[in-house]
């Protein structure tokens, strides 16, 4: 498929219901405006509407026949974009609704840019009708949001491919120093029709630590609605409510189950609506071999993100060194391979460390990548790299920390694990992950100047 687009006529949608949070919309178009404009696309028609309503949007895709349609405003996942009633209170318009309407418009619109909160819902469902869409994955802050449509724009403008547009808009928010370059997404039209198989339903636990006394049939409900978004399972329904540590007894999709574990496990979630989740437990109905599976494919989609990462924002070698890493390779063979000095090789499978460090964030995150890929923990990683200092090496090096640096430093001698050192200094989990990151850059620097 082509993805270059002739521009001739855009739609900006806007809409900020009364009760929701601020946002810059105003400033968001003008800038779309403006880069469109430098790269000689003043003569394009960029119409814009703003307190959209459901009435609004189609009046105005009948009206412009927009070639690109791009709203700013808000999302509420699973539920749907938000548009404003009558009232100018919030009116939400779902994933399905959106879908038929731009089916409607498929002959015309090639590209839809859903710049707004979890929002990668309704991106998904509207290209099954639309060459490209871009929702967000997450939340996304204002800044992020109107940095992607520049870079986005940008490209755009100057004639490349939507796909390029979309990478460059990310890279947008990553110059500017913002950690969301990863929330937008980019969902591409099949050329072959997807047909859903029967969705297979499954029974399991989700493990609140709450009492009896503190749970009331609206924040039951609350809590439902909440998992249903995250998990993207509009069908999840409650069985029962058993006692002790809260037990939401729940059936729904395997699809969702999987989902919100994928979630759990990997630190994304760690509570409902304030409520810690303690564990989620899959009922006897799924089998071992299932939840194998399930798991080898995320596993397989955590490495592949990974070395798409590694190629945009390391280098190609990077990619290369841990595919073949991920092969079973040693560094001297992978060397050998890449017909490159060992010396490199190690330099580069260490910086490849420190990228994966960044890459997934949290902690917990970084546990799982760390025994999927090979590679060593930051803690693991800084004690080896310390061990092969001189005497005098590591006498400045100790001496250029403060207190705080060395008593983290000594417990990670003595082989304490990060969550034993937050609990014995009374810190929080991240606020340890942030010093060990700042000791590992602290190295970082200190070897390159000796």
């Amino acid at each position: 498929m082509n993805d270059s687009i002739v521009l001739r006529s855009i739609l900006l949608v806007a809409a900020n219901p009364k009760g929701t949070a601020s946002l810059r919309l105003q400033e968001e178009e003008r800038e779309i405006k403006e880069r469109l404009r430098l790269a000689g696309y003043g003569k394009v028609p960029i119409n814009s509407t703003g307190a959209t309503r459901p009435r609004d949007l189609q009046q105005v895709m009948v009206d412009f026949k927009p070639q690109i349609v791009h709203f700013s405003g808000h999302g509420a996942g699973q539920e749907g974009l938000a548009f404003e009633d009558m009232t100018g209170q919030i009116k939400l318009i779902d994933s399905e609704a959106l879908a038929n309407l731009f089916k409607l418009f498929s002959d015309r619109v090639e590209c839809v840019v859903l710049n707004a909160c979890y929002s990668e819902f309704q991106a998904e469902v509207i290209a099954q009708h639309i060459n490209y869409v871009v929702g967000m994955s997450k939340s996304i802050g204002d800044r992020a949001a109107i940095e992607f449509a520049v870079g986005f724009y940008t490209a755009l403008g100057a004639g490349e491919s939507v796909e390029f547009a979309y990478k460059l808009g990310c890279n947008a928010i990553q110059l500017e120093g913002i950690p969301e370059h990863l929330t937008p997404v980019l969902c591409v039209r099949s050329s072959q029709a997807h047909v859903k198989e029967s969705v297979r339903r499954i029974k399991y636990m989700v493990i609140l630590s709450t009492t009896i006394d503190e749970v009331n049939k609206p924040l039951v409900e609350a809590m439902l609605n909440h998992l249903r978004q995250i998990s993207g399972d509009a069908s999840l329904t409650l069985q029962r409510i058993e006692a002790g540590s809260i037990k939401l007894v729940l059936e729904g999709s395997e699809e969702g189950y999987i989902r919100l574990m994928n979630l759990f496990s990997t630190g994304e979630i760690s509570e409902v609506l304030g409520i810690t989740i303690q564990n989620i437990e899959s009922d006897d109905e799924i089998t071992q071999n299932s939840i194998e599976e399930d798991w080898k494919a995320f596993h397989t989609v955590l490495k592949q993100e990974f070395l798409n990462y590694l190629r945009q924002d390391v280098g190609i070698d990077a990619a290369q060194l841990m595919e073949l890493y991920l092969q079973g390779q040693s560094l001297e063979q992978i060397a050998q391979s890449m017909n490159a000095p060992i010396k490199q090789v190690y330099r580069l499978h260490e910086k490849i460390n420190y990228h994966a460090f960044r890459f997934f964030g949290l902690r917990e995150q970084y546990e799982i990548a760390s025994t999927l890929l090979g590679l060593q923990t930051p803690e693991h990683r800084l004690i080896n790299t310390l061990s092969s200092l001189t005497l005098e090496q590591w006498q400045t090096f100790w001496q250029s920390l403060t207190s705080e640096q060395k008593q983290l430093l000594e417990k990670l001698k003595r082989g304490e694990k990060l969550e034993t050192i937050a609990n014995e200094l009374n810190s929080e989990h991240k606020q340890i992950v942030g010093e060990l990151n700042r000791l590992n850059l602290l190295y970082v620097k200190f070897s390159r100047r000796n």
